[in-house]
C-alpha cells in the first residue's frame, strides 16, 4: 500500500482550527489486476477533522467523481468491476476545503485467453526460402484488454513436406513478444510448394488455424513436343502440342491454370498466338495446319522463361494447284465438278477429303458448299430456281489446292 501525504494549500476559515483539515493522505495499491474491485482510503489530519472528501478518478473509463464524509478522520471509496475492468493508469485526486492529495494506480491486464486471432498475409508466397508472410496477433485477456507488454506469443508452422520426410521435419516454431499491444513475426517459406498451416498461442489462449500457400517459383527451361512433326498444309488438320512437366528449380510442379503464351511463326508473315494454361504442370494445346506449306516454329513462354523451339513441317497437300473446275448445265440447274484432285506425287487425294466450293452470286453475296472427294473428284449440284440471273464466280479449295470457274445464269423468259 502506498501512503501519500500533502500539506494544505490554504487554511480553512470556515471551521474552528481544531476541526479544520490540515493535511490529507491517500492509501491506494500501486497496481491491481483488471476486474478486481479497488478500495481507496483517504485519511485526514487531524483525525477529529470534519468535512466531505471529493475524490475524482480519471482513467480509461473516463472521469468518475465520488464524495464521502469524513468518519473518524477518514473516507473510504470503492470502485467496482465495471470501473476496473479496463487496463491502464487511473489518476486519483482527493480534495476538501482547499486541501488536496493525488496518487495513481495501474490496472494491469490479465493473461491471454481464447481466442488469439492471428492476421496473416500475404496468403501466397513463393516456395524459395526467401519470400515471407507476416503473422500479427493482438492477444487479449478475459476482459478484452490487450495483454501486457512483452507477453510471449508462440507461432507454430507446419511447412509442406516431401513424401520421404516425417511430419516433424516440417514443423517450425517462432517466439515473439508483444510490443505496443501486438506481436508480429515474419514466416519464411521453405523450398517445398504446398499449404503452410499456422497457429498461435499466448498464455492460456489458442488460435484458429491459418493457411498460406507456398507456390512454385519461376520455371526452369522446358520442351514442347507434338504428336506429328510433318502434316499436310490443308488448313484443317490439328497438331496436338504438349510440354514435358514444368517445374521450378526446386522441383515444384507449376500450379494448374498458370498462364502460358504460345507463339507459332512461319515465314514470311504468318504468326499465331495460341491460348494455353497448365494442367498437372504441362501445357496442352492444338495447332491448326496452315493453308500454305512451309516450316513453322512453335515456342512457349511462362513468366519470361521460353521453351526450346519446336519445328513442324507442313507439306503441300492433300491437293496441289491447279484444280480444274468445270460447270455443266443440267435439266434443273448447274453441276460444278472439281478434279482431278491430286497430291504431290500425282495420286488422288484420300476419299472423303473435304472440298469447299465458294459461290459468289451476281449480287455479291457468297455462299459456301462442302463436298467430299471420291476417287479424285468432287461435285455439287445447284438448282436453277435458287439461282439469280447473272454471272457466278466459283472458287474451289481443298488443302493447298485451288481452282476457279465462272458460269452465267440467263434471265428467266417472260
Amino acid at each position: 500500500m502506498a501512503l501519500v501525504a500533502c500539506s494544505p494549500a490554504a487554511s480553512s476559515t470556515l471551521l474552528p482550527p481544531t476541526l479544520a483539515v490540515r493535511a490529507l493522505s491517500m492509501s491506494v495499491p500501486a497496481r491491481i489486476p483488471a476486474g478486481v474491485p479497488l478500495t481507496v482510503v483517504v485519511q485526514a489530519t487531524p483525525a477529529a477533522a470534519i468535512g466531505s472528501i471529493l475524490l475524482t478518478a480519471q482513467g480509461t473509463f473516463g472521469l468518475l467523481p465520488q464524495q464521502q464524509p469524513l468518519v473518524a478522520g477518514q473516507a473510504t471509496f470503492t470502485f467496482v468491476q465495471i470501473h476496473t475492468q479496463f487496463a491502464g493508469t487511473v489518476q486519483l485526486r482527493a480534495s476538501v476545503a482547499g486541501v488536496e492529495v493525488s496518487s495513481s494506480v495501474t490496472i494491469a491486464p490479465g493473461p491471454a485467453v481464447d481466442p488469439v486471432l492471428p492476421l496473416v498475409g500475404p496468403r501466397s508466397i513463393v516456395a524459395d526460402g526467401n519470400h515471407w508472410t507476416m503473422a500479427v496477433t493482438t492477444p487479449r485477456d478475459a476482459l478484452d484488454n490487450p495483454v501486457a507488454e512483452d507477453t510471449l506469443v508462440t507461432l507454430q508452422i507446419q511447412h509442406p513436406i516431401t513424401t520421404v520426410q516425417s511430419l516433424g521435419e516440417g514443423i517450425a516454431r517462432i517466439e515473439t513478444r508483444t510490443r505496443n499491444l501486438l506481436s508480429w513475426a515474419r514466416i519464411y517459406s521453405r523450398t517445398r510448394a504446398g499449404q503452410m498451416l499456422i497457429a498461435a498461442t499466448a498464455d492460456y489462449g489458442h488460435s484458429p488455424e491459418r493457411s498460406v500457400l507456398a507456390v512454385p517459383g519461376i520455371p526452369v527451361s522446358f520442351r514442347l513436343t507434338a504428336d506429328r512433326f510433318s502434316v499436310p498444309a490443308d488448313g484443317r488438320q490439328l497438331v496436338r502440342l504438349q510440354s514435358d512437366q514444368i517445374t521450378d528449380r526446386f522441383g515444384n510442379v507449376l500450379l494448374d491454370g498458370t498462364s502460358v503464351m504460345v507463339l507459332a511463326t512461319m515465314l514470311p508473315d504468318e504468326q499465331r498466338s495460341l491460348p494455353a494454361t497448365t494442367i498437372d504442370g504441362r501445357i496442352y494445346t492444338a495447332l491448326q495446319a496452315p493453308s500454305q506449306p512451309g516450316t513453322m516454329t512453335v515456342q512457349a513462354w511462362i513468366a519470361g522463361v521460353a521453351s526450346q523451339p519446336l519445328q513442324l513441317e507442313f507439306t503441300p497437300g492433300p491437293a496441289v494447284q491447279p484444280i480444274l473446275v468445270t460447270s455443266q448445265k443440267a435439266a434443273n440447274g448447274v453441276v460444278l465438278r472439281a478434279g482431278p484432285l491430286v497430291g504431290q506425287l500425282g495420286q488422288f487425294i484420300p476419299n472423303g477429303a473435304a472440298v469447299t466450293f465458294a459461290l459468289r452470286a451476281p449480287d455479291g453475296s457468297v455462299e459456301t458448299f462442302h463436298a467430299s472427294a471420291d476417287y479424285g473428284y468432287a461435285e455439287i449440284a445447284l438448282r436453277q430456281r435458287a439461282l439469280l440471273a447473272g454471272v457466278y464466280h466459283v472458287t474451289v479449295t481443298t488443302g493447298t489446292g485451288r481452282g476457279t470457274v465462272s458460269f452465267d445464269v440467263p434471265a428467266a423468259a417472260e
